[in-house]
């Protein structure tokens, strides 16, 4: 082999070896992996995140309760609202009805005022005659005291034609008929009166149903929504513990320039961002919840 060979072999092995030499420590750099230390923080914070998980799927399961609970709340309340728009239905054909029988009854008093009144005449005129008979009578025994036999006959001729006791019981009768009258008038007044106040009652009933059931289905609805966000918010807490534990499986063998280191630090922030926002979360979450079931479903 001649010099210059041998000198350029010598070189290119010299160059060799120092790179061999040179790189050595970098494999040792990189043959670096993620610590215990680092490990038990990750995993402490994927402690904390299915916490977390659990408080919202306890959440999840206390407002689906609520939810049933205000659902059998809204039948009742609107089986409650169908029984008290029939009463109402009832109640005005009633008083339509009740309306007419009083106007029946207006008109039939009006009637019996008037035949009492003639039949009140009817009897002054009778006892009018009657007295002036008395009178006759009197003058005629005054005057025929010889013969008292012939203003007798006078007096038994009248008294057998009964026309004073007939005007008499007429009068009686009619206004035995116009209290009846009165009597069914003030009946029908007041049944009517008991009607229009139940109708009132009714559609007052009527439309504090109404607005119950709104206000449940309301508070049903809020709870859905809340629900759905709750159920989203859960599939991305289930999404990031799957990464981070199957992460963990492997933790000893991540590189430093492996792609998965870049991932574990994503993965740690996102647990760290989950956590600290779980309060706000469920803050603006539960928004419009009543406070008893916010309290409720707290624990």
């Amino acid at each position: 082999m001649s010099a210059a060979k041998s000198t350029s072999l010598g070189r290119i092995i010299f160059f060799l070896g120092v790179g061999i030499t040179i790189c050595l420590p970098l494999a040792n750099v990189s043959a670096a992996v993620l610590s215990e230390e680092q490990i038990a923080t990750l995993r402490a914070k994927l402690t904390r995140a299915e916490a977390d998980r659990g408080s919202l799927s306890d959440r999840l399961a206390c407002f689906g309760r609520y939810v049933a609970e205000q659902q059998a709340r809204s039948a009742e309340q609107q089986s409650a609202l169908a029984s008290v728009l029939q009463r109402r239905d009832t109640l005005a054909t009633e008083i339509t009805q009740g309306e007419v029988r009083q106007r029946g009854f207006e008109n039939l008093v009006d009637a019996e005022r008037s035949n009492v009144e003639s039949k009140r005449q009817d009897y002054e005129r009778a006892r009018s005659e009657q007295n002036e008979q008395a009178e006759r009578l009197r003058i005629c025994r005054a005057v025929l005291f010889l013969f008292p036999w012939v203003c007798n006959e006078g007096e038994a001729f009248v008294r057998a034609a009964g026309w004073m006791r007939n005007a008499e019981a007429d009068f009686h009768a009619e206004a035995e008929r116009l209290r009846n009258a009165e009597h069914g008038l003030h009946e029908a007044h007041d049944q009517l009166a008991r009607n229009r106040s139940s109708l009132s009652q009714a559609q007052e009933e009527a439309e504090a149903n109404r607005r119950s059931v709104q206000d449940i289905e309301g508070g049903i609805s809020r709870a859905q929504a809340a629900s759905a966000v709750i159920n989203a918010k859960m599939q991305n807490y289930d999404l990031l513990i799957g990464s981070v534990e199957e992460t963990l499986k492997d933790a000893h063998a991540v590189d430093p320039e492996d792609a998965r280191l870049r991932r574990v630090n994503t993965l740690s922030r996102e647990l760290d961002a989950f956590s600290s926002g779980i309060a706000d979360f469920v803050a603006k979450t539960e928004d419009g919840m009543p406070e008893d079931v916010k309290q409720r479903c707290s624990r």
